[in-house]
């Protein structure tokens, strides 16, 4: 858990540089960060507490030990999946007091990856 702070900064901090492949952004929660090896969920939890008024946010990962034997595009829906289905129960778990902001189901988009990709941006990923 933690206090409120920019989604790139919280991005920077879930998706390691020695991954080595590429990041996209997905909404879910606040924001959701995945590539082909592990999907994070920035996922909104608390008001505040007396002292500290800031929001705490939860951060939610699933990632892969070893390689899935799938295509990029496959094994980041399925890392997704996973991490949307574990924020959703670690949101109830922690009772939390915030709404999730998590969708029924994140979906790649083949034709918002490429937009993003020609404009040199991390993709967004459309919510079903």
């Amino acid at each position: 858990m933690g206090t409120a702070r920019n989604w790139q900064e919280w991005a920077k901090g879930e998706i390691w540089s020695n991954y080595g492949r590429k990041s996209i952004y997905f909404n879910a929660g606040l924001k959701g960060v995945s590539n082909a090896e592990v999907a994070a969920i920035w996922v909104p939890c608390y008001a505040g507490e007396e002292a500290q008024k800031a929001p705490w946010n939860m951060s939610v990962a699933a990632f892969s030990v070893e390689p899935l034997e799938a295509s990029d595009k496959e094994a980041r829906q399925t890392l997704i999946d996973l991490a949307t289905t574990f924020a959703r129960q670690a949101h109830k778990d922690a009772k939390c007091d915030l709404p999730s902001k998590l969708p029924g189901r994140v979906s790649l988009s083949l034709g918002n990856l490429m937009r993003n990709r020609s404009l040199g941006r991390n993709a967004d990923i459309d919510k079903v």
